[in-house]
């Protein structure tokens, strides 16, 4: 399995890449009151932190990564 051809995904760093984006999941709806639909946005918020923490690592430079994740957070209701 590869993440891209220039990087190649180690299988075993998979579970615990898996534990990782779960604990980060549990962590971010802890923040949040407990109803069922924060569940689905606590996973929404986690795939928006994570890309722009790959985003950060790819290019070398946090700034633009986190304008965007604040922007994305800013434009509105995140339920949907």
């Amino acid at each position: 399995m590869l993440f891209d051809d220039q990087y190649p995904t180690l299988p075993e760093s998979l579970p615990v890449i898996r534990q990782h984006k779960q604990a980060m999941t549990a962590v971010v709806a802890s923040c949040l009151p407990d109803d069922e639909h924060n569940i689905r946005l606590a996973q929404r918020l986690t795939l928006m932190i994570d890309g722009a923490i790959v985003m950060a690592q790819r290019e070398g430079n946090g700034e633009p990564a986190v304008a965007l994740l604040q922007e994305s957070l800013s434009e509105g209701p995140l339920y949907r």
